[in-house]
């Protein structure tokens, strides 16, 4: 993960802090280049170790001072992060368990750039009072359409544009296609299906972490995972109004999948998306 001087808040204290989670990311990634086994699985256990404490101690910190200053976002900004503790325990069993594979590692750095990219780019900032307002939820489309058109742009700079606005699914059988279910604690239901052309999820992660990337990997899959979770979430919560929505299923298919996961109703919103960097469709039904 490269870091850009406008990821920076303005608060050393906790500037330092994020540019230190983003060189214990990058040391895990560099793991996956180590000939020897062993000393990968001991270097990787000792990273998850320290990366683990560190998130702690820097989630903490970063909480401490929103109280202190009584932003008014404190709750939904610890909800993000004891979510993603317990997405590092999860990651952590994972990689134990598969006695840290490169798959595992992969998976497990996916997760964590997506997440940490976003969160620091999107979340972090309104605290110094940069976050971006969405005032228009109109329809699940213009939610859709604003939160995709703005963060990924603060994100990736793509340059995206809305294509169509009445998108019919029409992508080849060498895109990348990711479904996600979501509920609240209303019993709202919504399926996701998003489908993203190779190239483009390719030169999005590999931006990321700061690599070129020619191959669909775990790490790859689990990044596109992560991002369309948390912007898809981010949708939902504005749409709604509501923290209270939270994913069931998310996870990569295969192109012959697509058909069994589409529902026969007609979609609530599908909006295709263009940008510099390739093109990204998403398709949404109320459950």
């Amino acid at each position: 993960m490269i870091w850009r001087e406008e990821y920076a808040l303005g608060i050393e204290a906790l500037d330092k802090q994020h540019q230190g989670l983003f060189i214990a990311v990058n040391s895990l990634n560099d793991l996956l280049k180590t000939s020897n086994k062993r000393r990968s699985q001991r270097a990787c256990f000792e990273a998850l170790k320290y990366l683990e404490n560190y998130t702690v101690v820097h989630f903490k910190d970063e909480e401490e001072y929103q109280q202190s200053i009584g932003y008014i976002n404190y709750a939904q900004h610890k909800r993000q992060h004891d979510a993603f503790l317990k997405t590092i325990a999860y990651t952590k069993l994972d990689l134990t368990q598969s006695d840290f594979s490169d798959v595992s590692i992969k998976r497990f750095v996916g997760v964590l750039t997506s997440w940490l990219l976003y969160h620091i780019t999107n979340s972090d900032q309104g605290i110094v009072g940069k976050a971006t307002h969405f005032s228009d939820a109109s329809s699940m489309s213009r939610m859709l359409q604003n939160v995709m058109l703005k963060v990924t742009d603060e994100m990736f700079h793509i340059d995206p544009e809305v294509a169509d606005d009445n998108y019919e699914g029409d992508f080849s059988d060498s895109d990348l296609f990711c479904v996600l279910d979501f509920s609240d604690q209303d019993e709202v239901e919504y399926r996701f299906i998003l489908a993203l052309e190779e190239h483009l999820a390719l030169r999005t992660v590999g931006n990321i972490v700061g690599e070129t990337l020619n191959e669909v990997d775990e790490l790859v899959a689990s990044a596109i995972e992560e991002l369309a979770n948390v912007l898809i979430l981010q949708v939902l919560t504005l749409f709604h109004n509501s923290e209270t929505f939270e994913g069931k299923q998310i996870k990569m298919i295969q192109p012959n999948q697509v058909w069994k996961c589409t529902p026969q109703e007609a979609p609530e919103c599908s909006v295709l998306f263009s940008s510099n960097m390739g093109n990204f469709g998403i398709r949404a039904w109320r459950r």
